[in-house]
């Protein structure tokens, strides 16, 4: 199927261009340099009325040429445009059966692919964390999915004995195993970890701090801004204090 056009007659115009061009710069020339002053408002308005219905009547004429030249353009323009929406509406159909048809397939490769990942029987991580996207892809085989499935559950109890090993402490060692099967990232957690164990020794060593103050009564005596300063020191360095 070829579009040809099987006649043709190219257009050809030809306008008075250099007759109208040379009246139009000698009536212009007229008005070159012209300043306008009250007095000669009245006739300033009738020579603007009339260059501009001059213009006016080009325009006009420029438009309807174009228009009659456009007239066989159009003609087959609106035959094409049938000829495409023909085609277009079968290329759709047979688009939007296709479509449907690879939806079909991902939709029951997934089912496969989960069915797959309940068989390993893996409780620890639910399915959706598992799932990538290009597993629905035609490329990406059965055999290669499971695979990476058991480097998976390889890789994640390996992750979950090494917080066994690396955290005596029972209980944290599980609230760390949780967070980690929760975002599946072994660095983040373990991060996450070190930076609570250091908020809790911060914390500790400020309450034994605390605990090991000891009370020393003095007088002091000096001027009201001298006793003025010593107070703002005492209080930035949130030392207990009291009038005696």
């Amino acid at each position: 199927m070829e579009l040809k056009v099987i006649a043709k007659q190219l257009g050809y115009l030809e306008i008075n261009y250099e007759d109208l061009k040379n009246e139009i710069i000698n009536e212009l020339g007229k008005y070159q340099g012209l300043v306008v002053t009250f007095n000669d408002l009245p006739k300033a308005k009738q020579t603007r009325a009339m260059l501009n219905k001059v213009l006016k009547a080009i325009r006009n004429r420029r438009n309807e040429l174009k228009n009659e030249f456009l007239k066989p353009y159009e003609v087959i323009e609106n035959q094409i445009q049938e000829l495409t929406d023909m085609i277009e509406e079968v290329v759709t159909s047979i688009d939007n059966q296709i479509k449907s048809f690879e939806l079909k397939v991902r939709e029951e490769k997934l089912k496969e692919i989960e069915k797959i990942w309940i068989d390993m029987n893996y409780q620890k991580v639910p399915f959706e964390k598992v799932l990538r996207p290009e597993y629905l892809n035609k490329t990406f085989t059965i055999d290669r999915i499971i695979s990476e499935f058991k480097d998976f559950i390889n890789k994640t109890e390996q992750d979950l004995k090494a917080i066994d090993n690396l955290i005596d402490d029972v209980e944290k060692a599980m609230a760390l195993k949780k967070k980690y099967l929760s975002t599946l990232d072994f660095s983040e957690s373990l991060e996450s970890y070190y930076e609570e164990k250091q908020a809790e020794k911060v914390l500790k060593e400020e309450e034994q701090s605390k605990n090991d103050s000891t009370v020393l009564r003095i007088e002091v005596i000096g001027t009201k801004k001298q006793l003025k300063l010593l107070m703002d020191f005492l209080e930035k360095h949130q030392y207990l204090y009291k009038r005696i």
